[in-house]
């Protein structure tokens, strides 16, 4: 019996099938052709990196899989439906004609098993989503009513595949269903609907699936579960450049606009990063910002961009009406995202991490960071002077640009400008902090006694060493990191410089990452990873009787994040024996950010806690004494958490190169 009846009920099945399909293909076609206005950004290089990309995150789930019961969750559901839409095709095929059977699906044993299976499946699944966001309603997960129709649909989709096969076993014995354990285990249950009653129940249930799937159809382009098509496009397209590199505005001195202030003037990929999100909050999970009270939830940015777009377009949004509402009638910066909400990032990309759709919150932030700073002379008053003195000193404390090498007094290091005809192998690029700051000073001293140590042939710029522009570039001052990054890239090209030592992953980031779009191609390498292969080739030498001090180490956001050194370090502290490491709760790739990049060390803390606490937190918790350091804004930050929390005497500060330079041979140079 064909549930659709004769050409009548066929005809009406065309029709809504039809309807669906059309109604969905234009709302696509106009939410693609949004997204394609956008501005260009070529990302078609690197197909064999997509590509595995795309097989490990959107059909493994390689990130939803982090959090195991959730991730389980959504890949049933994910390859159920997969192999349940090959049975929705066959069942509306038989609909529109009448013992139709697809090859290999049509009416075989092993899919009809294979489809009750993964029904339930599904089922379980969705009742565990359920469970999730009415019980345990973890506080970053959107708890929007949209969220309960699409599980509620999904949900209606598996119990209606039951009371199809049920009724159709009783009302034909499973001769016209195939081999269907759904259909025989609920015989007995459904032996009440005899006849007439049974084909009735068929026929219902089989039109009441049909038409919950093509209205889950129509319904998905309206709602947040675009993302079950934006997201595998978004991962497909998320940047191949070095995780740590921001675009720079081309022809800068000619331009006419910077960054962002409009929701059009966004890249396509970062329109296309709206429809992609999922609202499961795992970006505000770990945000260190929203953690401790800052206006910045990464989840909320970007379901406002998704407002202000789809209020630009005239299209309508299920659920988050308020949010295009507002944006219909406020400008998309200072109004839609408040200038707080921009000015709380550090830049430490957790939330990138954390994403499981490839969504990349940073650059928009920065984008949006230089439309205020260029465009609208609105930052935070602390960053003025941080501006002046980069521009007049080269530096952001305003020091005097001639005291640059007064730290390496009386260590008889190389400086390249002095001696221009002796040749250095590496340069070791100080930066700011270690040529300014006080305590920083002690890092740069220690890393020098190292490396002389070791016999390694190695100068400083001194005076002609400049701020990287770091500070600069994620305030949003693009202008001013520009000619930073183009000064100091013709200093470092004049003297032939090729390898560089760095104990600062935010210079490491800025020399490596981005100093190519400027000419300047260099190796670059963190302390960390030069000492540990000085030790482990043997040029180091190292005394034996380390005190026995417990040690953590904090992976700064610049080096773990953006740049994946996370073994060297340790591999470092475990190599100087006798020192326990003792990892901290949150540590690698989900180290919680010490507070001070972005440019945030330079700037107030004037809203919720401060982050340097909250990170503090978790150093206190592994009892450990010592915490080891590879990042000069990482020290500036916990020296300040530990003095303003009374730690003094729970923990220690020191840098790798300074726990290195303790242990050195007593003849080594001082």
């Amino acid at each position: 019996m064909s549930p659709t009846g004769g050409l009548p009920g066929r005809l009406l099945l065309l029709a809504v099938i039809l309807l669906a399909v059309g109604f969905f293909t234009w709302r696509t076609v106009r939410l693609v052709g949004l997204v394609r206005s956008g501005a260009p950004d070529d990302r078609t290089a690197d197909q064999a990196v997509r590509v595995r990309r795309f097989a490990t995150m959107v059909l493994g789930h390689s990130k939803l899989l982090q959090k195991p019961a959730i991730g389980a969750a959504h890949f049933l559901i994910f390859w159920g439906f997969i192999i349940l839409t090959v049975g929705t095709v066959q069942i509306l095929l038989s609909g529109l004609f009448p013992g139709f059977q697809m090859p290999l699906v049509g009416g075989t044993r092993y899919f009809a098993i294979a489809t009750d299976v993964v029904a339930a499946l599904v089922l379980l699944a969705v009742l565990y989503a359920a469970y999730r966001r009415l019980v345990q309603r973890p506080w970053h997960l959107t708890t929007e009513p949209d969220a309960f129709i699409i599980l509620g649909l999904i949900a209606g989709l598996m119990i209606t595949i039951f009371l199809t096969e049920g009724f159709a076993s009783v009302a034909f014995g499973g001769e016209e269903e195939g081999w269907s354990p759904s259909g025989r285990t609920l015989v007995a249950l459904f032996s009440w609907a005899e006849g007439g009653v049974a084909r009735v129940g068929y026929v219902g249930s089989w039109w009441a699936h049909v038409l919950l799937v093509l209205g889950f159809l129509a319904y998905l382009p309206l709602s947040k579960h675009l993302h079950i098509v934006a997201a595998p496009f978004a991962i497909y397209f998320q940047t191949t450049r070095p995780k740590g590199e921001l675009l720079k505005i081309e022809n800068i001195e000619e331009a006419e606009h910077f960054g962002v202030n409009n929701i059009m003037e966004f890249k396509w990929k970062d329109l296309l990063d709206t429809y992609a999100c999922t609202e499961c909050g795992r970006c505000t999970s770990v945000c260190p910002a929203t953690l401790t009270g800052k206006p910045l939830d990464p989840k909320n940015l970007i379901i406002d961009l998704k407002g202000a777009l789809y209020a630009e377009s005239g299209l309508k949004l299920a659920g988050h009406r308020e949010r295009a509402d507002r944006a219909e009638h406020e400008p998309l910066v200072g109004g839609v995202i408040k200038d707080d909400v921009l000015w709380s990032c550090t830049t430490c990309m957790a939330c990138i991490e954390a994403c499981p759709v490839g969504i990349e919150h940073v650059p928009k932030i920065v984008d949006m960071r230089r439309a205020l700073v260029l465009e609208e002379s609105r930052f935070p008053p602390e960053a003025t002077p941080v501006f002046n003195s980069l521009e007049r000193h080269g530096n952001p404390f305003g020091f005097r640009a001639d005291t640059r090498a007064d730290w390496a007094d009386g260590l008889d290091v190389h400086t390249l400008g002095v001696d221009p005809e002796v040749k250095v192998d590496v340069l070791y690029w100080v930066g700011c902090y270690g040529s300014f700051d006080e305590r920083n000073k002690k890092v740069a001293r220690s890393l020098a006694r190292v490396l002389k140590s070791a016999g390694v042939n190695f100068g400083i710029l001194g005076v002609e060493e400049t701020c990287t522009g770091d500070p600069a570039r994620r305030l949003g001052n693009e202008y001013l990191f520009q000619v930073l990054a183009e000064g100091a890239i013709e200093t470092l090209k004049s003297y032939g410089v090729q390898t560089i030592v760095t104990a600062c992953p935010h210079c490491m980031n800025n020399i490596k990452n981005e100093y190519g779009q400027f000419g300047g191609d260099f190796e670059v390498v963190h302390h960390s990873q030069y000492i540990r292969d000085l030790l482990k080739s043997g040029r180091l030498r190292l005394e034996d009787g380390f005190d026995k001090r417990s040690i953590t180490f904090h992976d700064p956001c610049y080096l773990g994040r953006y740049n994946d050194v996370y073994d060297q370090p340790r591999e470092l502290l475990q190599g100087l024996g006798g020192a326990e490491l003792i990892e901290m709760k949150r540590s690698r790739n989900k180290a919680l950010c010490c507070g001070g990049g972005g440019g945030r060390t330079f700037l107030e803390e004037n809203l919720g806690s401060r982050m340097s606490h909250n990170r503090l937190k978790d150093v206190l918790d592994t009892g450990a004494e010592t915490l080891a350091a590879g990042c000069p804004y990482c020290i500036t930050m916990f020296e300040d958490g530990i003095r303003s929390t009374g730690a003094e005497d729970r923990v220690q500060v020191e840098d790798i190169a300074e726990l290195v330079a303790a242990r050195l041979p007593r003849d080594a140079a001082t």
